[in-house]
């Protein structure tokens, strides 16, 4: 039988899912929509994220919301710090934008910014 904290976590990763599915797929994001895409009572998303703002935040804040700079530097591959400053700066650019194209609710969510409140436009550009 699984734990409650496993249960828990289960739950929270399949309402992070469900908010990536909706970012692609729906005009509007509403907490109904993304618990019935999770398969979970709407309350759960309310207990573990306090709401849809809280939600976006934890994708926002999550691994999957923005490649690393490690990940940046090892897709601008090797040599890249013997090239000149320009050339090595858009190498960067071009491996960023290649992985931020793999991530499309990410970019969903960016075009998305100016509906967002106050609060999880304070969460994205506090995001470390």
């Amino acid at each position: 039988m699984a734990t409650k904290a496993s249960q828990k976590a289960r739950t929270m990763q399949a309402l992070l899912q469900a908010l990536q599915a909706e970012l692609l797929e729906s005009g509007r994001l509403t907490v109904e929509a993304i618990a019935q895409r999770a398969s979970v009572n709407k309350a759960l998303l309310y207990r573990y994220f306090g709401g849809l703002d809280g939600l976006v935040i934890a994708f926002a804040s999550s691994e999957e919301f923005m490649p690393s700079a490690a990940t940046v530097l090892k897709q601008c591959g090797d040599g890249w710090l013997k090239l000149k400053p320009r050339e090595r700066l858009l190498r960067c650019v071009q491996a960023y934008v290649h992985l931020l194209a793999a991530r499309p609710a990410t970019i969903q969510l960016l075009q998305r910014m100016p509906t967002f409140s106050d609060e999880i436009l304070a969460a994205l550009s506090d995001r470390k």
